[in-house]
């Protein structure tokens, strides 16, 4: 038994005993050594960023750098939404979220530049984005320094991780014995 399979998960920082109850529930993640073999389903290149008037919903998944023009809640009650008109000088792209409209629009600030990442859709004729992330221009540098970060979290709906279970020993992956975290 190597060193680091000694060691309980929840002794890493920013883990503790609730995040490990659900690493050890989900994952079945039980000590450091275990935590080396999870793998993000697949990584998402973050490195180029597109201009919309060159995106499509063919795509998968784009990233565009731009300014937040306006932004409004609409409905109420169980439909109430926020609706916000993202442009980068090419064009403009309405921005849809159904969930957490108040706590993003305080984030939001009209006229900031922002980097949205999203999946491209359209809904009646036009494009946007539904729940995109985003974050402040200066702020992307400093969250992504690879450029090739892990797609998804534990908390996106349908993201999958891959566990050392999911190769066989004699596979190069099977038989790492760490994990870096760029790519």
């Amino acid at each position: 038994m190597s060193e680091l399979a000694k060691i309980d998960i929840k002794y890493l920082k920013g883990v503790g005993p609730k995040k490990a109850d659900i690493l050890k529930s989900e994952l079945k993640v039980e000590n450091v050594e275990d935590m080396l073999y999870v793998f993000p389903f697949r990584y998402v290149d973050r490195s180029k960023f597109y201009k919309i008037s060159e995106v499509d919903s063919s795509m998968a998944y784009v990233q565009i750098k731009g300014k937040l023009q306006s932004i409004r809640t609409v409905g109420e009650g169980k439909s109430l939404r926020l609706s916000g008109i993202f442009t980068d000088g090419t064009s403009s792209v309405e921005l849809v979220w159904f969930k957490g409209a108040k706590y993003i629009a305080d984030q939001l600030k009209i006229g900031n530049e922002y980097v949205m990442f999203g999946k491209p859709n359209y809904y009646n004729n036009q494009l946007n984005f539904v729940h995109p992330p985003t974050s402040s221009v200066p702020d992307t540098s400093i969250m992504y320094p690879c450029r090739l970060p892990p797609f998804g979290s534990d908390t996106e709906p349908g993201f999958i991780y891959q566990t050392k279970e999911s190769f066989p020993a004699s596979s190069p992956i099977g038989t790492l014995s760490h994990a870096g975290t760029c790519v």
